[in-house]
């Protein structure tokens, strides 16, 4: 079985969120946050080999299940969708992002500003449903076909 985190900030709602092990309802609707309005969700799957650790920040105590291994995030501003897929291969960590099944020459420039960070047009994703599949994905397998991200 999988160990997920996530965490969502939205307009809806204004403090982050997180839980341990949540269930699909419970990220479909931080999803749901973040479908029209600025905010962003992500999702881990936690490599508990570590055992639990507890670490301290700013005289804050802060409890994990385990080191992230591969997580996912949305970043989402109107009605625009930036999706990372970050994972450990080999010891290293990489990134991968929404495969856009075209890309548009025309619009290669064109910036397109995401919770007060710029993001290349053609990277974004503009259907709320593929996020919510490639998330889905996530959730049942901890990884995304190459198909959906590369």
């Amino acid at each position: 079985m999988l160990r997920l985190h996530w965490s969502a900030r939205s307009v809806i709602r204004r403090k982050p969120e997180k839980r341990e092990n949540p269930s699909w309802p419970e990220i479909e609707d931080a999803l749901g946050t973040v479908r029209d309005g600025p905010g962003w969700v992500s999702i881990h799957v936690l490599d508990q080999s570590k055992g639990l650790e507890v670490t301290y920040l700013n005289g804050k105590r802060y409890r994990s299940l385990g080191e992230p291994v591969n997580s996912l995030q949305v970043h989402a501003d109107k009605g625009y969708y930036m999706l990372m897929l970050g994972e450990l291969v080999d010891g290293e960590h990489q990134v991968r992002t929404y495969n856009k099944p075209s890309r548009d020459t025309a619009l290669a420039g064109v910036q397109v500003d995401i919770l007060g960070d710029p993001w290349s047009y053609n990277d974004l994703c503009r259907d709320f449903e593929i996020v919510v599949k490639i998330f889905r994905e996530f959730f049942e397998t901890g990884d995304v076909s190459q198909e959906l991200m590369d």
